[in-house]
């Protein structure tokens, strides 16, 4: 073997990217010239001996400006979802989420409102796959961030509103990375089940490995809510 180092080629996108055996000999065949990482490499015959030939190239380059539309929403500045996903009910009050933001609607006044409101103004945070607690006080949720991926997170509720009981903060059950997706109280309140994906297509083949169905203990306390333990 004279060299172990190709670069793969694009033939079978489009030969315009160049094929192998793109090669050529020096005047006195004692070396062949090819492509290879990115630069045109000179091989010697004999030895094996590879090293890239200096190049350099003096081009004008014409450059237009960059097209620019004004987009107008065909909707304006608010609109109807029209799908909802993973709705849970505790008595008059019904949780789900629509883009990647969980609501709880309320049955008897006909209000809608989000749930969580200790996240920051600015944290580009979605929730998915909303679950109640059998008392009606918490709720499990799946979220993803784009810099800190996701996490199961418990919201305490107030059971009046459904929305996130003033001065409480997200309880976060999962510790490591990863993608996570729909948690369950058990009827007693006390475990959580939850999913872990992972590598697809989405994540890619460096996912998290652990990919599972997990359970997770809870502590319920004096005012029968549940924390991770």
């Amino acid at each position: 073997m004279l060299y172990q180092s190709l670069s793969i080629d694009q033939q079978e996108t489009s030969a315009t990217h160049g094929v192998y055996p793109n090669f050529a000999f020096t005047p006195d065949d004692s070396s062949i010239v090819i492509w290879a990482l990115g630069k045109i490499i000179q091989i010697d015959v004999n030895t094996g001996v590879a090293a890239p030939i200096d190049i350099q190239v003096e081009a004008t380059i014409a450059l237009a400006d960059t097209v620019r539309a004004n987009i107008t929403s065909a909707y304006g500045s608010s609109f109807k979802t029209k799908i909802v996903e993973t709705a849970t009910v505790s008595g008059n009050l019904v949780f789900y989420t629509s883009l990647a933001q969980t609501y709880v609607y309320d049955k008897t006044t006909g209000s809608k409102n989000t749930v969580v409101s200790s996240r920051p103004p600015a944290a580009n945070i979605f929730e998915f796959t909303p679950s109640v607690s059998p008392n009606g006080k918490q709720l499990a949720i799946a979220s993803w961030d784009d810099l800190d991926m996701g996490a199961i997170e418990i919201v305490t509720l107030n059971p009046t509103t459904g929305q996130q009981q003033d001065g409480t903060d997200l309880f976060r059950v999962t510790t490591e990375l990863g993608r996570y997706t729909n948690p369950r109280f058990s009827p007693s309140g006390t475990l959580l089940v939850y999913q872990r994906i992972g590598a697809d297509s989405i994540s890619g083949p460096r996912a998290p490995l652990g990919a599972g169905v997990y359970l997770a203990q809870l502590q319920v306390d004096e005012a029968s809510s549940a924390r991770p333990s």
